[in-house]
């Protein structure tokens, strides 16, 4: 069995590059309330896990648009977590990922997954072959805002 290397729950970054702070109370640690209409950024790093998983879990009220896995090996002193220029991240494969979704309304489509709202719900993305240095999830708020929190645990 590998080692953690990673830690288990990740603060967002609102695109405007302002760290978030956790305010949510539905699911307690970890839980953060996003703004409808707002893209985040959960940067969960990458380089010491070839192997990864992340695991978000969502409040009925929100509606989420996508939430996109994408990999960067840039240093963040030069891409920022919250860059959004063409090039800077890229989406995952999914031939390198295994994506669940639970939940009413909850949809996995090559490995973005969408929520319309109304229901609980969740994605657990199973990463293997994780080549990137750094790898964020990029969660974009439809028309409702909610509570959202996102772990993840890391292997060599």
């Amino acid at each position: 069995m590998g080692r953690q290397t990673t830690s288990a729950y990740v603060t967002p970054v609102k695109s405007d590059g302002v760290l978030q702070t956790a305010s949510g109370t539905e699911f307690g640690r970890g839980s953060f309330t996003l703004v409808a209409g707002t893209t985040y950024y959960f940067p969960v790093r990458g380089a010491d896990s070839p192997v990864m998983s992340i695991h978000a879990q969502w409040d009925a009220a929100i509606v989420l648009t996508t939430l996109t896995v994408e990999d960067c090996n840039m240093d963040e002193s030069e891409v920022s977590n919250y860059a959004d220029a063409a090039g800077d991240w890229f989406k995952k494969s999914t031939t390198t990922m295994f994506v669940n979704v639970e939940g009413a309304g909850v949809s996995n489509t090559s490995g973005v997954v969408d929520a319309t709202g109304g229901a609980l719900g969740g994605a657990f993305w199973n990463i293997s072959s994780n080549g990137a240095r750094r790898t964020r999830v990029a969660v974009v708020v439809g028309a409702t805002g909610g509570e959202l929190r996102l772990g993840h645990w890391g292997k060599e």
